[in-house]
């Protein structure tokens, strides 16, 4: 499931920031690609969610029409 994949990669994210905070040579640079990648992922779950709420209207919609 997608939603699953990107949580997924939201936790690497969050397992490099923590393995990024113990090496200060590398720390910025590791942080930042895991911010990024953060804000992707959660930019892609906000299109999720959008997309299914559409759905989610279009179906009541069409569930009215049969009822009436």
């Amino acid at each position: 499931m997608a939603s699953e994949r990107r949580f997924r990669a939201s936790r690497r994210s969050s397992a490099k920031s923590a393995a990024a905070s113990q090496h200060p040579s590398n720390g910025i640079k590791e942080v930042s690609l895991a911010v990024t990648q953060t804000d992707e992922v959660m930019q892609q779950n906000a299109t999720l969610v959008e997309e299914n709420v559409a759905t989610a209207a279009s179906h009541a919609d069409d569930a009215q029409r049969l009822s009436e």
